[in-house]
């Protein structure tokens, strides 16, 4: 048995600007905590960049508070004050956190009185963003320590990254359980480590849409609509978007705005923009769609949660270390869903819908297996 008394810190990337899947990921991760049984926390835990223009502890949590969140706005883009804030009302009333800490040492004074820390899930051990705390390099030797389906991404050129794989596979040895959640971590783990990785599911697909229900507001557009949420570039993708609403009847197009996004309604005569969305519109928006299209691993989990019909495709946009598809491509394997993933010259008029009957045995099992990991590394 799990006791209640077991104290568990999380680490984990959490409400660092505008990043739904990063949030409620994270507060996804602290409710499984809850559930079985265990006090919890989120470490908020993140060592500061060079170009930051305060680059140590100012010393006192409610100046610290301040700095976040004008620091993350500023990593958003000012126009996304709105959304900023209802992101920082949600960690506030769903997720026990602690103060912010910049370093290891800061990190390590919050866990004192930990049993377990957990690291995941999102892409925190991405080696573009090493680093050793995310690993669970931190604290006393009787910490118990679990990996919980922290994200590698896999388009990374492995040569050039092979001196920070070497220093992951050294974090590697301290961890008691460990799992990550595509397919492809479990291959990297093996190759550069030796170790196995269990393959679980991300958090926000152990939550039933019951629980979801619980924190998604009120249905916001009341004729059937088509919901795009790009993080890439949208105006590659109008085309196909388009065609897709027509296919399935849909006269009601639109996008939630993002930094890559933020000024396509001036070019678009299909596509309508919706601004000032936090994580439980974002919720929401899902839960009452028709159909979803979207290039992130995350609305692509909550549009299979919803039982949705959704396209997902690759990641248009400049070079960037964290757009893969691998990541989307692992879970619809993983549940057969391959033929939701396309590209521009996909014929979509012949893709059937989804037999959510099959899906969701597929997803249960995978629950029931992600649960199991859970529940046997958690127990003494």
């Amino acid at each position: 048995m799990i006791s209640l008394r077991k104290k568990i810190g999380i680490f984990t990337w959490c409400n660092r600007g505008v990043n739904y899947g990063q949030t409620l990921q994270a507060f996804a991760m602290y409710r499984i905590m809850r559930k079985m049984g265990c006090q919890a926390k989120l470490i908020q835990y993140r060592k500061r960049i060079e170009e930051e223009p305060v680059n140590h502890d100012l010393g006192n949590p409610y100046a610290n508070s301040i700095y976040e969140f004008f620091w993350g706005l500023y990593r958003a883009g000012s126009d996304f004050w709105k959304e900023k804030i209802k992101f920082n009302i949600f960690t506030k009333r769903y997720i026990k956190t602690s103060d912010f800490c910049y370093d290891k040492q800061k990190a390590e004074r919050e866990i004192e009185d930990c049993d377990v820390i957990v690291c995941g899930s999102d892409q925190i051990w991405n080696p573009a963003s090493f680093d050793p705390v995310y690993f669970l390099n931190l604290g006393k030797e009787s910490l118990k320590r679990i990996s919980y389906a922290p994200s590698i991404n896999d388009d990374i050129d492995f040569e050039k990254k092979k001196h920070i794989y070497r220093r992951m596979s050294d974090c590697l040895k301290r961890m008691d359980a460990l799992s990550v959640r595509e397919d492809i971590g479990v291959t990297i783990i093996e190759k550069i480590s030796g170790f196995h990785a269990v393959q679980v599911l991300d958090p926000t697909l152990l939550l039933p849409c019951t629980e979801w229900d619980k924190v998604a507001s009120k249905r916001l557009l009341h004729k059937p609509y088509l919901i795009c949420y790009v993080l890439g570039e949208i105006a590659q993708q109008e085309e196909t978007i388009v065609r897709i609403a027509k296919e399935r009847g849909i006269s009601n197009i639109y996008f939630i705005n993002t930094r890559n996004t933020q000024n396509y309604q001036k070019q678009s005569k299909e596509l309508k923009e919706l601004k000032g969305i936090g994580p439980k519109e974002f919720v929401s928006l899902i839960k009452y769609a028709d159909v979803v299209f979207t290039d992130s691993f995350h609305a692509t989990a909550f549009s299979i949660n919803y039982q949705k019909e959704f396209f997902a495709f690759r990641r248009y946009q400049m070079a960037t270390e964290y757009g893969g598809a691998s990541r989307i491509q692992s879970i619809l394997r993983l549940l057969q869903l391959e033929e939701r993933f396309i590209d521009a010259k996909t014929e979509t008029s012949f893709i059937k819908l989804i037999d959510y009957n099959k899906v969701s045995n597929r997803l249960n099992q995978e629950r029931k297996k992600s649960y199991h990991f859970l529940k046997e590394a958690l127990n003494d």
